[in-house]
């Protein structure tokens, strides 16, 4: 049978009284009673802690737990020490907004509840002005916590990566969902919602450390640093949760996680003014992946609204670990604000592969560096951007791939739809094209560049492919002898766009040369230069690699030997 606090006369004398201590009257109930209603106003100069297995902790209409006293502001305020314990409904608030921005020993979260047993449920509660709400820290690995249908309003950010959280969960098995968190305005928080893997000894049983985590169904607003953040975490969903707006670094981010699926909707209103967290240099997006992440597969959407700064989607990593991002995207993104934001920020790109994703109003819609591990796999994407940048931009390294299917990408006027340099392969198929001048421009490809069957979709300006050679200095060199390297090289069926590579009378005239080793068909076209360093086009008598090439203007022949 229930125990209420007010037949118990455990009360602050009025709403303004901070000086009443109820702490040790109310922990001397929980040592005897299983099953408490909190129906008064409680003053706790110090923590309590549940005494009981399966103990309840309940809320009334009336009541209200609430930290006095300057050693409350590192502290929880409840302390969940036994398996199965359950607080409902209960009202926590901070009207002395206690806290602590001290770090090393004398630091601490102010918040209300702390988890440290398995199996808990916290269920209906509204707590207001913590610094850490809910916590269960990495040191118990509590397993199996439910966090379910509470609001966390004015959560209190200090300005440190260490607290400021209306969530923060270092365990297994947990369900939060349900949920709404807000951070007070003028205030830095952290994260509203977050699941990180225990850093603590494993405990041998699967069941509990395989860090299962379902994040469902929540809300979140305001200056928090990041809205919704799994660390870690192993066989993950996170789904269903609202970017309100106010993140000011990411609406959600996925750090070190492996077979996690997350489709949520972002509304990301970051603007050039929220600068918090500067010291730790991150890149401002809507989405973030970062140090690595494997078999994660993202379905957001995203909003960037008017005046926001970011870009749609950042992948970041560890300069420690290379090549461990595997994952697919298929995000939905409209940017509203800054016409310098772009969609996706994949520096590095690594293992990835865009699958029926959409991006309309960025300036650069792809943009990567590449590597010798990168592949960056586009299928069925419409990438529509605000004709003020690239589509598709490599920026810095060498090597890697990128195979393009079945998409649209449309720049406007811009020049270049897709600027590839420095790759090692290039896979173009089924692919539509708007821009300025160029489909694709390349630069120094080492291995292939294969592009058939792609198409201009603006008839009234014609499109090409440029290949241009980079000198010793940078900048391009400008040869009258040709320029396409030695690869294995495809151009077929492209509708309104013209291939703009250029052989040599070298590599005509060698048997050995991939134009006369690869792809040779009778009757196929090259443009290159002749003896007199003019270009011509020269059509392939045969298949055979010593098969000749007539020039169309004035019938020279070229043998190779």
């Amino acid at each position: 049978m229930a125990v209420t606090t007010s037949s118990q006369k455990i009360s602050a004398n009025s709403a303004t009284d901070y000086t009443t201590d109820n702490t040790a009257a109310f922990q001397a109930l929980l040592n005897k009673e299983r099953y408490v209603i909190v129906d008064t106003i409680i003053n706790l100069s110090a923590q309590i802690k549940t005494a009981f297995e399966g103990q309840i902790i309940e809320g009334a209409e009336t009541g209200e737990i609430r930290p006095i006293g300057t050693a409350m502001s590192t502290k929880a305020m409840l302390v969940l020490k036994h398996q199965r314990c359950r607080v409902r409904n209960l009202k926590s608030t901070n009207p002395l907004l206690l806290q602590s921005n001290a770090s090393g020993s004398a630091g601490g979260r102010q918040g209300t509840i702390d988890i440290q047993a398995d199996f808990c449920v916290i269920e209906g509660c509204t707590m207001i002005n913590q610094v850490n709400a809910v916590i269960a820290s990495t040191i118990q690995r509590a397993h199996g916590s439910r966090i379910i249908g509470n609001n966390f309003l004015d959560c209190l950010g200090v300005g440190l990566e260490d607290r400021g959280d209306a969530v923060s969960i270092w365990g297994s098995g947990t369900v939060i969902a349900h949920n709404y968190a807000s951070c007070k305005d003028g205030t830095d928080g952290r994260i509203a919602f977050h699941a990180e893997a225990p850093v603590t000894t494993n405990s041998g049983r699967a069941e509990l450390d395989a860090q299962h985590i379902i994040m469902a169904n929540n809300l979140a607003y305001g200056p928090f640093r990041r809205h919704f953040v799994m660390e870690g975490i192993s066989n993950g969903s996170s789904i269903g949760n609202v970017s309100i707006g106010g993140a000011t670094w990411w609406g959600e981010a996925y750090i070190m996680c492996t077979n996690v699926v997350v489709e949520n909707t972002i509304k990301y209103t970051r603007t050039a003014n929220d600068t918090q967290g500067s010291n730790w240099a991150p890149k401002r997006g809507a989405i973030c992946v970062q140090n690595w992440s494997s078999n994660v597969n993202i379905r957001s959407t995203v909003v960037m609204d008017e005046g926001s700064v970011g870009d749609g989607f950042v992948l970041d990593r560890s300069s420690t670990v290379q090549g461990a991002h595997k994952l697919t995207l298929q995000v939905s993104m409209v940017n509203k604000g800054d016409a310098k934001n772009n969609g996706f920020n994949l520096v590095p790109s690594e293992d990835i592969h865009l699958n029926n994703c959409y991006a309309e109003g960025f300036a650069n819609l792809i943009k990567t560096s590449t590597s010798n591990y990168n592949k960056i796999l586009i299928t069925g994407c419409r990438l529509i951007g605000n004709g003020t940048a690239t589509g598709i931009l490599v920026q810095g390294g060498t090597g890697g791939t990128i195979s393009i299917n079945h998409s649209i990408i449309d720049v406007g006027s811009s020049s270049y739809a897709l600027n590839l340099p420095n790759l090692a392969k290039v896979h173009i198929t089924s692919t539509g094209y708007v821009a300025g001048q160029y489909a694709v421009g390349l630069q120094n490809i080492t291995e292939k560049f294969v592009m058939s069957n792609c198409y201009n979709l603006n008839s009234a300006v014609p499109l090409s492919v440029r290949y241009t050679k980079v000198n010793s200095t940078g900048g391009f060199a400008i040869a009258t002898q040709g320029d396409v390297p030695e690869i294995e090289w495809l151009f077929n069926e492209n509708d309104g766009i013209t291939c703009g590579f250029v052989y040599s009378q070298a590599q005509l005239n060698s048997a050995t040369s991939t134009v006369n080793t690869v792809g040779k068909a009778m009757g196929k076209i090259v443009l290159g230069y002749g003896a007199d360093k003019k270009l011509r086009y020269y059509y392939a008598t045969a298949p055979a690699a010593k098969g000749s090439w007539i020039s169309f203007d004035n019938t020279e022949t070229v043998t190779p030997v």
